[in-house]
């Protein structure tokens, strides 16, 4: 208690009754006074006239020094807050209780009070204390719900968000592993399916294999024996066709004397392809006619001073009353010329008949007069010229016996 005035003192020490009994039974007289207690008693006069002083550590006390008053013999004996062990909060809390019924005695008045009453107030005074203390909490705790309700509702409804989320994720995790355990059991299916018929396809194929294989070895068992018998009638054949080479090389000769021979007969001829056929009833007209249709081609030429020998269609001639609808193809022309020079300036001109443009002359083509044997080698040359135009190459020509470029290329 706020130490009053010197007249007043007794009064407030009966305003006091209820915190001297809790200055006495929360500290009692057994708590010694704190170093910074005795220091400032050190540091201040023992007495002052007017002035009582704490029983505990002989602090004056003053109006502003906080202490109690013996509640029974009302005497000059105080006691300080800091030799009782109080904070200043619970002695402004007991003091500004009405109804607190507790007491301080000092040491004197202590002895004489009864023990059971004694411990009855403070039971008492440890009871409010505590429901001090659960008052506090409890305020405590509802400023610290007012404070965090609105963080409680907002994370509250963010949980809620947020498990729900949760349970659509799941739900989505748990719809998608179905489909891809369906997708998954259907591939297998699938693949093993597949492995199924692959095994039955490899059996069938081994099974096939080895019937082959059974046939071939038959078979070549069975060629053996004939390629045995063969290899002996070749191994015949084969001197007989060295008996004939030797009589071939023996008559070699004569074939190149009568090669020679058909040339020299030859060198004077040219084959006209393309002049349309007479049909004339008689030959000596087909001839007549023949012979004019040269003589035009060779005023086409420029030529008209080259005579001609003889002439004569090569192959059968084919009856009028064919019942062939389409215009046969003219038999080739055999023309015999006045010598070998005018054959040549004939056969070179008669490039130039593609490019007349009357008389039908772009069909007629002409060229020498070739024996069997070269005919068997131009063909030969002809072979291989449409073999090398097909793969690419342009601009070729057959000349002296051989494929080649023109000039210029």
């Amino acid at each position: 208690m706020v130490k009053t005035k010197q007249q007043t003192k007794s009064q407030p020490a009966k305003k006091q009754n209820s915190a001297a009994s809790t200055a006495k039974h929360a500290a009692g007289s057994l708590v010694s006074p704190s170093t910074s207690v005795l220091n400032q008693q050190k540091s201040r006069p023992f007495s002052i006239p007017g002035l009582p002083s704490c029983c505990g550590c002989g602090m004056l006390i003053s109006d502003e020094v906080k202490a109690l008053q013996c509640d029974k013999c009302q005497s000059d004996v105080w006691k300080c807050t800091d030799c009782l062990a109080l904070t200043p909060e619970v002695y402004d809390q007991l003091i500004s209780l009405p109804s607190c019924g507790l007491r301080w005695y000092c040491d004197s008045c202590d002895k004489t009070v009864n023990d059971n009453d004694s411990n009855e107030r403070i039971n008492k005074l440890v009871s409010v204390v505590e429901k001090l203390v659960n008052n506090l909490g409890v305020f405590e705790t509802k400023l610290q719900d007012k404070s965090d309700v609105c963080v409680v509702m907002q994370l509250d409804t963010r949980i809620k968000l947020l498990e729900d989320n949760l349970t659509r994720l799941e739900h989505n995790v748990e719809s998608r592993m179905v489909a891809v355990d369906g997708n998954i059991a259907r591939k297998v299916d699938h693949v093993e399916a597949r492995i199924r018929k692959l095994e039955e396809q490899v059996t069938k194929e081994e099974s096939d294999l080895k019937y082959r294989l059974a046939e071939m070895d038959k078979h070549v068992s069975q060629h053996v024996g004939s390629l045995d018998s063969r290899m002996d009638a070749a191994e015949t054949n084969l001197a007989d066709v060295r008996s004939s080479f030797e009589g071939l090389e023996k008559s070699q000769p004569e074939a190149d004397k009568y090669e020679e021979q058909e040339i020299e007969l030859r060198k004077t001829s040219v084959i006209i392809h393309g002049i349309a056929e007479p049909t004339a009833d008689t030959a000596d007209e087909r001839i007549e006619t023949d012979l004019l249709q040269v003589a035009a081609m060779l005023q086409e030429l420029k030529l008209t001073e080259v005579k001609v020998e003889k002439l004569i269609r090569l192959g059968k001639r084919l009856p009028d009353d064919r019942n062939d609808e389409t215009e046969p193809k003219p038999r080739p022309l055999k023309v015999v010329l006045d010598s070998e020079e005018n054959k040549i300036r004939v056969i070179r001109n008669a490039k130039n008949l593609r490019n007349a443009k009357d008389g039908g002359w772009v069909r007629v083509f002409v060229h020498q007069d070739l024996t069997p044997k070269q005919r068997e080698a131009r063909n030969k040359l002809v072979q291989e010229l449409k073999a090398r135009l097909a793969q690419g190459e342009k601009d070729l020509i057959i000349y002296r016996g051989t494929v080649m470029k023109r000039k210029g290329y």
